[in-house]
């Protein structure tokens, strides 16, 4: 079983505050904290677990965590953690600090960007090797730009394309609003607003966010190019 479709699907996700599914939308962003289910050709392979913590005076900090689990931990553990630290204001995410740490088997791969705004520039390092990229206002680290789309989503806004630092280099990130679509989440019928992300090489990946839980997906399917799908759920409350 390909681990990667589990890292690269966090990159990809946001996930749900647990909240009732009759809440209203905030017309701000919220504090969360949540758990999905991820499963790949039938099976249930991971747990994450999305965090967002913001603080009084504007600072946030928001972080992603996946473990495999059942027979997939077996096979192989795999660990990934991500981490956006950084300042919040007027609806916009400005990051400071951005961290991913991976670890399958034996295998430990780490890297970090830091965000200079007075100097206009990303400077990061992977597995020890440092690297530069220019900085201007609105750009994202590969985490906290899922709260950004949070974020136009609750707005009402229709371009939505992201400029994101990503292995060194600024990318552009570009999502479309496909329509409205009902779910089932086990017996709770809920409504979400369906997004896709489709990249050059054909691989997808498909967002249903609910309006009703602050526009944060309750479900998350990325396609490889072979076709082959990967699938988060959001965990309901009890």
């Amino acid at each position: 079983m390909r681990f990667l479709r589990l890292a690269l699907l966090t990159a990809l996700t946001g996930l749900l505050n647990i909240l009732p599914l009759t809440a209203p939308a905030a017309t701000t962003q919220q504090p969360f904290s949540a758990v999905y289910t991820v499963s790949s050709k039938g099976l249930d392979v991971a747990t994450m677990k999305r965090e967002l913590t913001l603080t009084a005076d504007g600072n946030y900090v928001f972080t992603s965590t996946l473990d495999a689990t059942g027979i997939a931990a077996v096979i192989k553990r795999v660990h990934l953690q991500e981490r956006s630290q950084g300042v919040l204001h007027d609806h916009q995410f400005q990051p400071k600090h951005y961290e991913i740490t991976r670890s399958s088997g034996k295998k430990h791969h780490q890297s970090t960007v830091e965000f200079d705004w007075q100097r206009k520039l990303a400077v990061g390092t992977t597995d020890a090797k440092t690297w530069e990229a220019p900085l201007t206002a609105g750009v994202l680290d590969k985490l906290v730009y899922q709260l950004a789309l949070m974020e136009d989503l609750r707005r009402q806004r229709k371009d939505l394309i992201y400029r994101v630092v990503d292995d060194g280099k600024l990318q552009r990130y570009g999502l479309t609003v496909l329509g409205q679509e009902n779910l089932a989440l086990g017996d709770t019928p809920i409504a979400t607003i369906k997004v896709e992300y489709r990249r050059k090489d054909t691989r997808l990946t498909t967002l249903w966010c609910a309006p009703q839980l602050d526009f944060l997906p309750v479900q998350i399917e990325y396609r490889e190019k072979n076709g082959t799908t990967t699938l988060a759920r959001l965990q309901l409350a009890p």
